[in-house]
């Protein structure tokens, strides 16, 4: 994604009394006729519960819609994603053909660097594009607004 697209640093955290920790975020966002697209680049330490959670997330709502679009990515792009009502109800997992038609790069996909030093931060980029119809949206009848949330967890 080109620079030329602004990047929005990511710096809120949502429970601070539970996790203080915040990891240093700034997401691309971009959309064309075809696709949306996303891109974080991610500075972070190491983490003491990693296996918990530690990724890349977009949600997408049209604002007059029942369903939202949840989308997971760790930092070398696999994905979990799924079409729910709530966090929990109407839950729908993509499909492997609806899974094989996102794109996705990892900076980190070639090769992973390798820190003997635990407290050094560890930096990658991942970027994302996906068609508008996996967010429930017409590529020929673009929706004037969507809702978007985008996070880094890293509890």
């Amino acid at each position: 994604m080109s620079d030329s697209v602004p990047a929005t640093c990511l710096k809120c955290v949502n429970w601070p009394e539970v996790y203080d920790y915040c990891p240093e975020v700034s997401v691309r966002l971009a959309h064309d006729g075809e696709r949306l697209y996303a891109c974080w680049h991610v500075r972070e330490h190491d983490l003491e519960q990693v296996c918990e959670d530690s990724c890349c997330e977009l949600f997408v709502k049209q604002p007059d819609g029942p369903l939202y679009t949840n989308l997971e990515f760790n930092c070398l792009g696999v994905s979990t994603a799924s079409r729910r009502r709530e966090r929990k109800v109407d839950v729908t997992r993509f499909t492997p053909e609806e899974f094989a038609r996102i794109s996705r790069y990892s900076s980190l996909s070639e090769t992973l660097p390798i820190h003997s030093a635990t407290s050094l931060p560890h930096s990658y980029t991942l970027c994302i594009s996906l068609p508008w119809d996996l967010v429930g949206a017409d590529s020929r009848c673009l929706p004037d607004n969507l809702w978007l949330n985008v996070y880094k967890c890293g509890d």
